[in-house]
């Protein structure tokens, strides 16, 4: 199952397109709301009224043959611990994380998330580090929020991957969304320049996030192949083909760009760093260490 799905989504490095079997499969369940445990992590799933009877199987249609171990998503617990390196998070860091970590994720989203599960997943049984490189079309906000979110929920649940992130164009890491991240709780140290390099980190002993803009091939990013997560529509649609990524997952958000220099501003910013960081904690929750 696992090779199939990233079988799919590498082939031809393409834009993946919907899977009708999942599709379906959502659309016939028929619960309003509904509570996912995986790992002693508790994640609240809020399905529309036509969605239904068990959000087990939909979780797992897709997730389900990752290991032999799988079963009754109740009775799967890959780890009951968090990796060490999460007590030494800045505690105002680690405040904002145990409150999204019950954060509402909509069945749709769940769909969205599940082949980037997938792919970190097989990765990790097959022993190797994943790499995951976040795309949008000026690496400044939603690409930036998702590396530093992914990368901390990483370290959180110790699983091991490389985070990065990159775009189309040269831009900056917008000085909004940098303000949005020292808000979640991360300490950021400033560059100069019209680029400047951000020092991110989520710990004072933690390895740092080096957050600039860059393209996705920026030499910053080199280290084998990857897995483009693509984050915004534009770089999804007009980049057909990512060299060196060998699987390619769509992960959209919306622009808080849409609210720059009006009152909501902050709370917009803030907002889409929150939604980024529940999926990024809810995807490292779902994920089988060996024990």
């Amino acid at each position: 199952m696992v090779t199939e799905q990233i079988a799919n989504l590498s082939a031809g490095n393409r834009r993946p397109g919907s899977n009708p079997g999942l599709s379906a499969q959502s659309e016939s369940l028929g619960m309003q709301n509904a509570q996912s445990q995986r790992s002693g992590h508790f994640f609240c799933v809020k399905l529309t009224p036509q969605i239904g009877a068990s959000v087990h199987d939909l979780i797992t249609s897709v997730n389900g043959e990752l290991s032999n171990r799988a079963g009754p998503l109740s009775s799967v617990h890959p780890r009951t611990t968090m990796s060490t390196s999460h007590q030494r998070m800045y505690p105002e860091l680690l405040e904002r994380i145990h409150a999204l970590r019950v954060a509402t994720l909509h069945a749709t989203r769940l769909e969205v998330l599940q082949p980037l599960i997938a792919y970190v997943q097989a990765k990790v049984d097959a022993n190797t580090r994943a790499r995951l490189n976040f795309i949008c079309t000026h690496n400044s906000r939603r690409s930036q929020f998702s590396q530093i979110w992914a990368q901390t929920a990483a370290d959180y649940f110790g699983v091991p991957v490389v985070c990065l992130s990159g775009g189309v164009e040269v831009t900056a890491f917008n000085e909004r969304a940098v303000a949005s991240t020292e808000r979640s709780g991360f300490e950021v140290e400033h560059g100069s320049g019209p680029n400047p390099v951000c020092v991110v980190r989520h710990s004072p002993d933690g390895e740092a996030v080096r957050a600039f803009s860059k393209v996705f091939d920026d030499l910053a990013n080199a280290g084998g192949p990857f897995a483009a997560v693509m984050t915004c529509a534009h770089a999804d649609e007009h980049c057909p083909f990512i060299p060196d990524a060998e699987a390619r997952v769509t992960v959209r958000y919306e622009d808080p760009k849409a609210f720059d220099d009006t009152l909501e501003e902050a709370v917009r910013y803030d907002e889409r760093s929150d939604q980024i960081a529940s999926e990024m904690l809810y995807v490292f929750s779902q994920i089988n260490l060996p024990s």
